[in-house]
């Protein structure tokens, strides 16, 4: 009798146990915040959202920008200073001339040369950078060469074959990755302090594409952190420019905005830029 009771006492007990634990987590639970996107819809398959970043940068409105776009919807080209000529032009400038929606840096370049990406970039049989750099992992890919496959892709280095990809499309353009094809951050420590302005881009599991501006500085592993709390099954996202250079262009319909960065730790600590930098290689989006 005496051994049931006990049994009885520490049922009870580890029932109350059962009980606290459940119900914590649903405090904690309800306790995490929710981050809504608040998308608007801006033209067919494309929406754009405007939100608070979690935590205050050292200036500026702590704000980003996410453009999110169904491929299908759309036509991409690349467009370079050393296929259609100089001198470099603003976003703005690029998509006047080429009668582009939305414009984007194309990745970083070489400022020595102020022309060359620093990773493999190619638009048809036209090279603009050659060599396939070993440390840049992510492949922004488009210009399908068979209508079956997605008319713009991104693609992980350590998961895809960059042979494959070749074959498959006509455009190419190597960048640094900043989550891989499994949804995993990866931890920039060479970086780690650094704050800047920044452009990049990302995909989720349904292959919708998503260009994310930021102008008041972060570091780079806040943004990858923060893509990957969003309420969006990542997949894939890689670097495209930073400071001043950072580029976004948007004109669709009757709705126009234009971004473009500033800040860069240690080399320009300055929010006072007011306008477009001349960059030489762009994405464009224009409708089908």
């Amino acid at each position: 009798m005496k051994n049931l009771s006990g049994n009885i006492l520490k049922m009870k007990y580890l029932y109350i146990q059962f009980l606290l634990i459940i119900s914590l987590g649903a405090t904690l639970k309800a306790q995490t915040p929710v981050i809504d996107l608040n998308f608007t819809q801006i033209d067919s398959g494309m929406w754009l959202s405007e939100n608070p970043l979690p935590d205050s940068s050292v200036v500026g409105d702590s704000k980003v920008n996410i453009l999110k776009i169904d491929p299908h919807f759309y036509k991409f080209e690349l467009i370079t200073s050393s296929q259609y000529g100089k001198p470099n032009k603003t976003a703005a400038q690029w998509a006047n001339k080429f009668d582009l929606n939305v414009a984007f840096n194309a990745g970083m370049y070489n400022l020595k040369n102020g022309t060359t990406n620093k990773g493999y970039l190619k638009n048809y049989k036209h090279f603009n950078n050659s060599v396939l750099s070993n440390s840049l992992n992510i492949v922004m890919a488009f210009n399908p060469k068979d209508s079956s496959d997605l008319p713009f892709k991104l693609f992980d280095l350590s998961c895809d074959s960059f042979s494959l990809i070749q074959n498959r499309y006509n455009s190419i353009s190597q960048i640094m990755r900043m989550v891989d094809c499994n949804g995993v951050g990866l931890d920039w420590s060479k970086r780690a302090g650094q704050k800047c302005s920044m452009i990049f881009i990302s995909s989720d599991i349904d292959d919708n594409i998503y260009i994310v501006f930021v102008r008041s500085p972060y570091t780079h592993n806040y943004m990858i952190n923060y893509l990957l709390s969003l309420p969006i099954k990542m997949r894939c996202a890689g670097y495209l420019e930073g400071g001043p250079e950072t580029s976004l262009y948007i004109n669709c319909n009757t709705f126009n905005l234009e971004k473009w960065g500033s800040y860069v730790s240690k080399t320009y600590e300055t929010d006072k830029n007011n306008s477009y930098w001349t960059i030489p290689n762009i994405i464009g989006i224009k409708k089908r």
